[in-house]
């Protein structure tokens, strides 16, 4: 950018604020996923847009160390990260769509799950590929002397669990009454999701005989 150029557009930063912020929206999925996001970066600080919009721009003063970014989504799950605000209120800020908001939800999650260890087989099971692929890159840009997993790594070790689905586990709600001989109630959901991390997490085969020990077993200890 020439100098007048950047002069001009120190003069005219402040009028950003009469900017809609859908349009705001728009340029910055077009910044994000442009292939010199780091340098526009670099020219956000220059005009002094953190300083005049905090609220809006504070993470632009570090977000140059996790370009480039694979897309958009990369680029929006970062500047989350480094904003201290919860995905609902960073959504509500820019306007963003409402999948756009599940997906920085899961972002969130998954990122406070990759601080405290490396993503298990549990969070390979739950969260998809997208998301644990931006949430290690994100990690690798704040913790470079850690080891991460490629995309590569991740799906072959989201490919080789057990089931990729609750609908493939090898029983169903039914068989825990016929098995305990009780009728249904929160119990029923809640050990079907106890099961299903069971099978995720290898401690059962995917197995009904398999399954239905464990289950009668499990349930008659805890009680």
């Amino acid at each position: 950018i020439e100098e007048k150029t950047l002069e001009a557009m120190k003069k005219l930063a402040h009028e950003l604020s009469n900017i809609a912020m859908e349009r705001i929206k728009v340029e910055m999925d077009k910044l994000l996923q442009g292939k010199n996001s780091s340098i526009a970066f670099q020219y956000s600080r220059e005009i002094g847009l953190p300083t005049l919009f905090p609220k809006l721009f504070s993470s632009f003063a570090q977000l140059d160390s996790f370009t480039p970014f694979l897309n958009a989504r990369h680029g929006w799950a970062a500047m989350l990260l480094l904003s201290n605000v919860s995905s609902a209120e960073f959504a509500r800020k820019f306007k963003l769509s409402n999948e756009e908001k599940r997906f920085l939800k899961q972002i969130e999650e998954a990122s406070a799950i990759r601080v405290d260890h490396s993503f298990q087989d549990l969070e390979l099971y739950r969260y998809p590929l997208e998301v644990l692929d931006i949430g290690e890159r994100i990690h690798n840009a704040q913790f470079p002397d850690e080891t991460t997993r490629t995309l590569e790594q991740l799906a072959e070790r989201k490919n080789n669990l057990p089931i990729k689905q609750r609908s493939e586990l090898a029983f169903t709600g039914n068989d825990l009454l016929v098995w305990l001989g009780r009728c249904g109630g929160k119990w029923t959901s809640e050990w079907i999701g106890k099961i299903e991390e069971a099978v995720v997490e290898r401690r059962v085969e995917n197995d009904a005989k398999a399954i239905k020990e464990w289950f009668l077993y499990e349930i008659f200890r805890e009680e």
